[in-house]
């Protein structure tokens, strides 16, 4: 536990590239705590020193999702809240890069349309899937111009992370959020991306989500979990928050569905 820490902590995410060289991330309810990171070395998990905060952090950061494309190689995602919001839990992506020991940090950019002031409610990056050191995804939330908070992937290619809006994801209420929660690469440009997606008024249900992307872009395949995957009798209101490919067209995907755990086969067309 961090020296002086006095806050809740949860740890998100691990990230394995061998059986002895593993990345874990989390955070905390402590704003003075900029994350958590433990790397396992030598069969043992060591807490490593806060990596460098972006320069316009204020408070609320979290470290949401790692992966490991080697075990010198590493990319985390999550978010963080800037000088510039004003409501408790507003924030923004970031991306830090670790390199043989050293971190890079940059925050996460946005497409086009987005809306000038990211604040209308928790944004940022929740997942990242790389397939090599110099190819990776990741996906999240961002506010549009239109109050609307949308899928959002950012691909780190020729040494630069390039946003992209993805598909138009709308409920039947507007305004809508829509989070990109699970990422699984097979091969670059090859990904499947799930999530939810519900009305942000009117007390709408969650509905699950899940995107696959080709050279062409990003499509929805569906807007509802149960219509084209395999779970259990009873399965509504789906939220996933994971998922995990294992070739072609076959997916695994876990998250709940009210209170209960709920885990699907996803059959992609």
């Amino acid at each position: 536990m961090p020296v002086g820490y006095a806050g809740n902590l949860w740890m998100y995410s691990v990230s394995c590239a061998n059986a002895g060289a593993c990345m874990a991330v989390g955070g905390g309810n402590d704003s003075g705590t900029p994350g958590l990171i433990y790397l396992l070395s030598s069969g043992k998990w060591q807490l490593q020193p806060s990596p460098p905060l972006p320069k316009n952090f204020a408070t609320n950061f979290d470290l949401a999702a790692v992966s490991c494309a080697d075990p010198t190689d590493c990319v985390v995602v999550g978010s963080y809240s800037t000088s510039g919001t004003t409501q408790n839990f507003s924030s923004v992506g970031v991306i830090y890069t670790y390199k043989s020991g050293k971190w890079t940090v940059e925050q996460a950019p946005v497409p086009a349309n987005a809306s000038a002031f990211q604040g209308y409610s928790p944004l940022g990056l929740w997942s990242v899937d790389c397939v090599q050191a110099t190819a990776c995804v990741a996906g999240g939330s961002y506010e549009d111009t239109s109050g609307n908070l949308d899928p959002l992937f950012v691909t780190l290619k020729a040494g630069k992370w390039t946003p992209d809006e993805g598909p138009s994801l709308k409920s039947a209420q507007s305004p809508s959020a829509s989070y990109v929660t699970g990422i699984s690469c097979l091969a670059i440009d090859a990904c499947v991306a799930d999530g939810y997606i519900f009305a942000l008024s009117g007390g709408s249900q969650p509905s699950g989500v899940l995107l696959t992307q080709t050279n062409s872009g990003w499509t929805a395949v569906a807007s509802n979990l149960p219509s084209y995957a395999q779970f259990s009798s009873g399965v509504s209101s789906p939220e996933v928050f994971g998922v995990s490919c294992v070739g072609g067209k076959l997916c695994r995907s876990a998250g709940n569905s009210g209170d209960k755990p709920l885990i699907g086969t996803l059959k992609t067309p």
